[in-house]
């Protein structure tokens, strides 16, 4: 069923900040005027079906949320994210506690020092900054999954802060004349693209085109429970802009590309310990930013989605 933005008839006291929205069982707080939103004083591993029907309601229409001081375990969190849909494995970043939950860590991590800041210009850094992409989680495959729940176990004393871009904005706030290219078009999404694949023989990058053939997905993404349109194109996948010149694709790319850089698009979330998080791929990007040097462990369930139209 189509939804209205969630943004309609909203008037913020500017003595309070933005207002709560109320979704008869919890109130919800958006974190920007149109995206993201947090939910507080809820515990989801104790949530009924009709508040389980309400969450969802607030996620198509926030497309992120921020549940803080959740204090689960990680049965607990899949079991939460299995009242949305059902597990996907992904094909690289399945390393974890189970086949369904990826363990994102750096057990390793130095502490901060200048040194180590520094070496973040350097190339032996290539390849850890090749990660730091707005990207929508594997588009290289012909179903990408829908939504990721993402908690934070342990965090370092500063940085390491993930960023979304609402791409249904983006679109909204391209020009006529580019919509009118873009709709009905496809873009090409390539595993060879991915950082997946860095470090890889030509042999073993051919082995991963077999098993991950390249994909046509449309660069305007209809959402299949809103109905709302968004951009569907990202840096760290897209490797062509289809039926056009090389040079014509390339400046597209470009310019679309650039767009989630508009701070009006974004939410930047500070993790604390305990904060879960949910978002839909259909309709965002993010960016995990890079900036930090201490230990980072993230536990993620990641749910698997349709072919996009």
């Amino acid at each position: 069923m189509k939804q209205t933005a969630p943004h309609a008839g909203l008037v913020a006291n500017e003595d309070v900040g933005p207002p709560n929205i109320d979704y008869d069982r919890f109130a919800v707080k958006p974190l920007t005027p149109l995206f993201g939103a947090e939910i507080s004083g809820l515990s989801v591993n104790e949530l009924d079906d009709e508040a389980i029907k309400r969450v969802h309601e607030a996620w198509m229409d926030w497309k992120v949320l921020v549940f803080r001081n959740q204090e689960i375990n990680s049965d607990e969190q899949l079991a939460f994210a299995l009242n949305f849909g059902e597990v996907d494995r992904h094909p690289y970043l399945d390393v974890g506690k189970s086949e369904d939950i990826s363990v994102l860590d750096n057990p390793g991590a130095p502490r901060f020092d200048r040194a180590y800041q520094a070496a973040l210009s350097t190339a032996s850094n290539r390849e850890l900054k090749a990660f730091g992409r707005w990207h929508t989680d594997a588009t290289f495959r012909d179903c990408p999954p829908y939504s990721s729940f993402l908690i934070a176990r342990i965090l370092p004393s500063i940085g390491g802060d993930t960023v979304w871009a609402d791409m249904e904005q983006v679109y909204e706030g391209l020009s006529v004349d580019i919509k009118s290219l873009i709709d009905g078009r496809t873009a090409t999404h390539s595993v060879k693209k991915s950082s997946f694949v860095h470090g890889m023989s030509p042999e073993e990058k051919e082995e991963e085109l077999e098993r991950f053939p390249p994909q046509h997905h449309p660069m305007v993404r209809t959402h299949p429970v809103t109905g709302r349109k968004s951009l569907y194109i990202n840096s760290a996948f897209v490797d062509r802009i289809d039926g056009l010149s090389e040079g014509e694709s390339r400046e597209l790319y470009r310019e679309l590309t650039s767009e989630v850089h508009r701070p009006e698009y974004q939410m930047r979330l500070r993790w604390e310990v305990g904060t879960l998080t949910m978002w839909d791929n259909r309709c965002a990007q993010h960016y995990p930013v890079y900036d930090y040097y201490e230990r980072r462990r993230m536990e993620r369930v990641t749910l698997a989605g349709d072919r996009p139209f």
